[in-house]
């Protein structure tokens, strides 16, 4: 097996026993209030929108709020059944560096928190090109290099060399309530014991994680037609990303009606 499928079986197999927190209706809220940042339109009203590593879909679900029309991937097949089942968004089980869609499909396509994770962030920013329409616009989150979160990280590998995130479940109380107060200011909402756990797992047993510059991303996705609009730091350990793709159609033209709903996957 390759290093980029051993990466890939390894994640999918940590978030299909741990998967990202479940937020309900309060994170849905706060993703809408975020949205306006990146997307300050009145509406989003028919754009089309794919949220890949989507995990339950609310964020997919913030920007159908405002009118948009989500469609979310995740590498799991979990998560992809809870967004169908529970929460009614259109999702798949696919790879980010394998998008199963056509080209300039999508009016905005999201990666929140996903692409340090695989194998190859270039070839998932490439992915996010290849599948948003000219014109378009792509937001990433991505983990910054030389923060607080990138030191505890590497501190932290020797501890998930020698336990498993089985360990998460053993947590004592007095621990979670020390680590409560910043995670709850980070995602902005009160949490339970569960969905702490959860975040830390994310956090710390996360089997492949990559840190990035500033300079570096942007470099990047300038070699692939993503011009930057806007960069926001995110309190100590990451940075989000909006561009836009490179336009030779009016920024009024809609993606391209070969794209359809997750029916249409080449």
């Amino acid at each position: 097996m390759n290093r980029e499928a051993h990466l890939r079986s390894a994640t999918r197999t940590h978030y299909e026993a741990v998967p990202f927190f479940c937020g309900g209706d309060k994170r849905v809220q706060n993703c809408r209030s975020r949205s306006f940042r990146f997307f300050p339109e009145e509406a989003l009203d028919g754009l089309r929108v794919l949220d890949i590593g989507a995990s339950y879909g609310e964020v997919a679900l913030a920007l159908r709020d405002r009118g948009a029309e989500p469609v979310c991937v995740d590498l799991t097949y979990r998560a992809a059944a809870y967004a169908r089942k529970f929460n009614r968004i259109n999702a798949i089980q696919a790879d980010a560096l394998r998008l199963p869609f056509a080209d300039s499909c999508f009016d905005i396509t999201i990666a929140v928190g996903v692409l340090h994770h695989t194998a190859d962030h270039l070839v998932g920013l490439k992915e996010m090109a290849r599948v948003t329409r000219p014109g378009g616009r792509a937001l990433i989150f991505l983990y910054s290099a030389f923060t607080p979160y990138h030191g505890l990280y590497r501190l932290s590998h020797p501890l998930r060399r020698v336990t498993s995130v089985s360990s998460v479940s053993r947590i004592p109380p007095w621990v979670l309530g020390l680590v409560r107060p910043p995670t709850e200011f980070v995602v902005g909402q009160r949490l339970n014991a569960e969905q702490i756990k959860s975040l830390v797992a994310d956090q710390f047993w996360t089997p492949h994680a990559t840190f990035h510059t500033k300079r570096a991303i942007v470099r990047d996705a300038q070699n692939l037609g993503l011009r930057l609009c806007l960069t926001r730091p995110s309190y100590c350990y990451g940075r989000w990303f909006l561009f836009r793709r490179d336009s030779t159609v009016s920024r009024g033209t809609p993606a391209s009606d070969e794209c359809g709903d997750v029916d249409s996957c080449r």
